[in-house]
């Protein structure tokens, strides 16, 4: 029998434990962050503050929508925002300007589909992917908005088809339920479509033309990084502990909502970002799971972001732009 000196230490112990693990976390700082309304775009950032990761971390983290990335780099260069969601197509025109950005981790990979109405004609449905893309010529695709990133990624599509941007017309349909009224109207013959475009469609109402987020082969925008969360150079070097921190919980968020045990949860997250019901919620996450796999920015998927470039500007450098103390965090 243990000597009652030796229970009491223990419960000491134990107690002094449990107070050390319910004492707060100081906090380290307050960020606004920007990102888009209402799309699945931030669903890692969202999981974050919805779950307290990063208040776990010493952050106090409020999210504020945006419309596009201009409006995202706006807020960052303004002040109204701390840290944000950065794409290349909108920010390598200004780095060659002389603003400054840092990007911190990697945000949701392509989940983009090409649809087409059930009646349009195909000849060469049957070629494998690229080969059939042919019959997209003359043909009116739609895209969220033109000159975006969205638009760079089916102009890579079609070149590796045999086509040009020029043998296409681009119709700007807008968010996802714009866009499926656009398709349902006919306005267009063939959709780059994303979520949720395909959990509003009914069945008969589109066929696949390429399935792009299963396809690896010949596919230039397989898996690639479509948006990046970073902030000014100035606020990076001026915060790092915060910086850090809000990294660290991003991958916190990652390994989250790669968890099977957690699926009801994100569902939960997705339904309230994008303003759906459970059951649409759930055919999304079924769909798109595997759109986030890891929050690290390595060099060859920096490198890939090229095709998204617009013309006349280059491709930040890596080890200049890319924080190595975020890729260290999460």
């Amino acid at each position: 029998m243990k000597p009652i000196s030796n229970v009491i230490g223990a419960l000491a112990l134990a107690a002094s434990s449990i107070a050390l693990a319910q004492a707060p976390v100081p906090k380290l700082g307050s960020i606004t962050y920007v990102g888009f309304d209402g799309a699945p775009l931030n669903l890692t950032e969202q999981v974050a503050i919805e779950r307290g990761l990063f208040a776990a971390r010493g952050l106090d983290v409020k999210f504020v929508g945006a419309a596009n990335g201009g409006q995202m780099v706006s807020a960052l260069i303004g002040g109204s925002a701390q840290i944000g969601t950065l794409t290349i197509s909108a920010t390598a025109p200004l780095i060659k300007q002389g603003q400054c950005f840092q990007y911190l981790t990697s945000g949701a990979r392509t989940y983009y589909n090409l649809i087409a109405q059930p009646d349009l004609n195909l000849p060469n449905a049957n070629q494998p992917f690229p080969k059939n893309l042919v019959d997209l010529k003359g043909k009116r695709i739609a895209v969220n908005a033109r000159g975006t990133a969205m638009e760079f990624m089916m102009d890579a599509v079609l070149r590796e088809g045999g086509l040009s941007p020029s043998d296409v017309t681009y119709i700007a349909t807008g968010g996802a339920a714009t866009a499926v009224a656009a398709f349902r109207n006919k306005q267009v013959d063939a959709a780059l479509d994303f979520p949720i475009q395909e959990q509003l469609l009914k069945p008969g109402e589109f066929k696949y033309m390429a399935k792009l987020t299963d396809i690896a082969k010949d596919n230039p925008i397989y898996h690639l990084t479509q948006v990046f969360s970073g902030a000014s150079c100035d606020y990076v070097k001026q915060n790092p502990a915060v910086v850090e921190a809000f990294c660290a919980a991003v991958g916190d968020a990652y390994r989250f909502v790669n968890n099977p045990a957690n699926t009801d949860v994100v569902v939960g997250v997705v339904a309230k970002t994008l303003k759906i019901d459970q059951p649409t919620a759930a055919s999304f996450w079924q769909q798109y799971k595997g759109t986030w796999p890891t929050a690290k920015i390595d060099s060859a998927s920096w490198n890939a972001q090229s095709l998204l470039l617009p013309k006349g500007t280059d491709l930040p450098a890596y080890g200049n732009h890319v924080s190595s103390a975020c890729q260290g965090k999460v």
